[in-house]
């Protein structure tokens, strides 16, 4: 065998060691509950994605139209009980 063979083991050895020497002191049970918390954080923000999207591209605008409303409609500036009553053609305000 060439010396760089036996060197070559000799590292990979070493390393090996220090590397098992190092895992003995990791707590598992901890590093999984963290990687389980971590996970479910994950897959809740994935899935609120569509909620925030449709609330800043859907419902945002809808209500900056609701309550200041495009003048040409006539609601401009007007209170949001006189807006819904015209909307839902209640009539009454108070309603």
């Amino acid at each position: 065998q060439s010396f760089i063979e036996v060197l070559g083991v000799v590292i990979f050895s070493k390393i090996s060691y220090h590397a098992y020497k190092s895992l003995k002191r990791v707590d598992l049970d901890y590093l999984l509950e963290k990687t389980i918390e971590k996970s479910q954080q994950i897959l809740e923000s994935a899935i609120a994605v569509p909620y925030h999207l449709s609330n800043v591209f859907v419902e945002f605008p809808l209500k900056e139209l609701y309550r200041h409303g495009p003048s040409f409609l006539g609601w401009e500036g007007d209170s949001l009980p006189r807006i819904c009553a015209r909307i839902t053609y209640h009539g009454d305000p108070e309603f």
